[in-house]
């Protein structure tokens, strides 16, 4: 993933780099001085720039272009897949891809989410594998399962989350009677420990008398099918520098959610992470959807 994802961004950025080789605003006798590209990368993972790379980038527009570019190619991991890295549970590719991106890459953004998530998710024994609940008829008929009800580990201790069964679904809640949490963003994840495949979403808390509440509502034969009958549930509050891509599908998910409260709650909640996150480019791309999602609705 990592190295794919650098490749394709080389590649772009080479490209542009030959159509604009020419135009006026980068003197070709300051060429040699321009960052390298691997180097650009390096200095946007480690947020590691030296005064005179600062001062390069203040002034060249070739470099800004490319910096920004290959800024919004980079891969970081999700929140889910550091916390469950952090409780030994990442296999294969996804346990690969983060050793690589913290080990090799050392980026500092993810080593910062990666400590705050050691200090949440690692301060228990081994984390508890749940039982789903099997509705096939051949279990149905063999035997009865019992009903599932389970506290889920939660990054903040003002979060109070559980799941379970109630009426054949599955429901995922989250409690708090913190005031200051109403309109922030829940992500949730179910990690099977079988298969190493992850059902995640987002949330957001809206309130409901004294408490701020949020929950979903899940088909327990597609989580059962998925996970392979077990799984390793958690959940966070997001902070801006655990935005990814997949987050933002998630979030847009949230914004087209057909009941008119749960859209309502989901605006202000992007509202507010995007005026937390202003003057970065993850803020302008939460401003972006906001807007977006605005007009389809228009």
């Amino acid at each position: 993933m990592n190295d794919s994802t650098l490749t394709r961004a080389l590649r772009a950025l080479a490209a542009a780099d030959r159509i604009g080789s020419d135009q006026a605003h980068t003197p070709r006798e300051r060429l040699s001085a321009c960052i390298s590209l691997p180097r650009l990368r390096e200095g946007l993972v480690r947020e590691d720039w030296t005064p005179a790379e600062q001062s390069h980038l203040a002034e060249c527009a070739r470099c800004q272009a490319s910096r920004d570019k290959l800024g919004g190619m980079l891969w970081h991991p999700e929140w889910w897949q550091l916390s469950f890295d952090v409780q030994g549970l990442l296999v294969d590719e996804d346990a690969a891809d983060v050793t690589f991106h913290l080990r090799d890459d050392r980026c500092r953004r993810c080593l910062a989410r990666y400590a705050r998530l050691e200090a949440q998710f690692g301060r228990g024994g081994p984390p508890e594998r749940l039982a789903l609940p099997d509705y096939r008829p051949t279990r149905l008929s063999a035997e009865n399962t019992g009903a599932l009800f389970a506290r889920v580990p939660a990054s903040d201790d003002r979060l109070d989350a559980r799941l379970f069964e109630h009426e054949r679904r599955l429901h995922l809640a989250i409690i708090t009677k913190a005031p200051e949490l109403e309109g922030r963003i829940v992500g949730y994840a179910l990690h099977s420990p079988a298969n190493g495949r992850t059902i995640a979403g987002c949330l957001a808390l809206r309130p409901e008398a004294s408490w701020q509440t949020a929950e979903v509502v899940l088909d327990p034969d597609e989580v059962y099918r998925q996970l392979e009958g077990e799984c390793v549930p958690a959940v966070t509050l997001l902070e801006p520098d655990q935005i990814t891509d997949e987050t933002l599908t998630h979030l847009a998910k949230m914004l087209g959610d057909g009941d008119e409260g749960a859209r309502a709650a989901a605006r202000e909640a992007v509202r507010r992470l995007a005026e937390t996150a202003a003057g970065t480019p993850m803020g302008t791309r939460l401003t972006d959807l906001l807007a977006s999602t605005q007009a389809a609705e228009d």
